[in-house]
């Protein structure tokens, strides 16, 4: 198909519900991040009740925190 591989890590991902969020549990090379998936609303509500204020929120993907990190790919 022609496709390069450009960045290459592992991560190890677990899965969860609430309601209708869908929470996945990553631990990466960089650290371990919970990502939330769902309306907004919904994960700004259950990540304040976790304790997670706008600033605990990222929105990079993990080829960027990697690469931010010194990790290669």
């Amino acid at each position: 198909m022609g496709f390069v591989t450009v960045f290459r890590y592992e991560k190890s991902r677990t899965f969860f519900r609430k309601g209708r969020l869908r929470i996945a549990l990553d631990e990466t090379p960089a650290g371990a991040f919970c990502e939330f998936e769902g309306e907004k609303s919904d994960i700004v509500r259950y990540a304040r009740t976790l304790g997670f204020t706008s600033a605990d929120m990222i929105k990079q993907d993990y080829i960027q925190i990697l690469q931010r990190l010194g990790k290669k790919g």
